[in-house]
C-alpha cells in the first residue's frame, strides 16, 4: 500500500504489517484512531487499503481531529466518519477461520459474562478448535480477547456512569472485584479509579 500525505488508509485489527516512511522532510506525523466494532455484516471484514474520502467524509474527519480526547462525542464522530466510508470499502475475503473469530468476538460482546466455553458452544465448535482459530488469526487466545473486551465496557461503564468498581466487577461477570482490578489494569495499564479520574468521571 503506497500513501502520500494526506491520505487516509484503513489497517484491519489484528493484521501483522509493516511501516516504511520516506518523507520529504524529517517529521511523519499522523492520526490514528483505533475500534473494537466495525460497522459491517457479519463475517465480513474490510482489506487492508487507503480510503477515498467524500467531502462529507472529510469535513467528519476534521472534527474528529479537532478534539482528539476520549469522549462519547468523539466516538459518535469516528462512527459517524466510518458510516460515511464504508459501502465504499473493498471487503476482504475471509475464510471460514475468520467468519468463526468474528462470529466468536461478537457472541463476547453481547454477552460479557459469556466464558471462552460458552463463545464455542454458540459456534458450534470445541473449544480446543476455538482456541487453535484466535491463535492462527489473531494471535492470542479466547480468553484474552474476552478480557480485551470486559476491559472496552469496563472503561465505558467508568466514564459514562457512577457505578462503583464492585458493582461493574459484578456486572461483567468478574469472580471478585480483585481480579477485575488486575484484569484492567493489565489491558489499560492503569486501575479503575485512576482510569475514572483521567476521563474526568466521578
Amino acid at each position: 500500500l503506497h500513501l502520500a500525505a494526506g491520505d487516509v488508509f484503513y489497517i484491519p485489527k489484528g493484521l501483522r504489517y509493516r511501516s516504511h516512511w520516506y518523507p520529504e522532510s524529517e517529521t511523519v506525523a499522523f492520526y490514528s484512531f483505533g475500534f473494537g466494532w466495525f460497522p459491517a455484516e457479519e463475517g465480513a471484514g474490510c482489506a487492508l487499503q487507503k480510503i477515498d474520502c467524500t467531502p462529507t467524509a472529510l469535513a467528519l474527519l476534521a472534527e474528529l481531529e479537532s478534539d482528539l480526547t476520549v469522549s462519547p462525542l468523539s466516538i459518535g464522530r469516528l462512527y459517524r466518519f466510518l458510516g460515511e466510508v464504508r459501502p465504499a470499502m473493498q471487503a476482504a475475503a475471509a475464510d471460514a477461520g475468520e467468519r468463526l473469530v468474528h462470529r466468536a468476538l461478537e457472541y463476547m460482546r453481547y454477552n460479557p459474562p459469556c466464558s471462552a466455553g460458552d463463545a464455542a458452544a454458540h459456534c458450534g465448535v470445541s473449544e480446543s478448535t476455538l482456541y487453535t482459530r484466535f491463535r492462527r488469526h489473531l494471535g492470542h487466545t479466547p480468553v484474552e480477547a474476552r478480557h480485551r473486551i470486559l476491559a472496552e465496557k469496563a472503561g465505558e461503564l467508568l466514564t459514562t456512569s457512577d457505578l462503583s468498581v464492585e458493582e461493574i466487577s459484578d456486572r461483567l461477570g468478574f469472580s471478585s472485584p480483585s481480579w477485575f482490578r488486575k484484569v484492567f489494569r493489565a489491558q489499560t495499564g492503569c486501575t479503575p479509579t485512576a482510569w475514572r479520574k483521567r476521563a474526568g468521571g466521578i
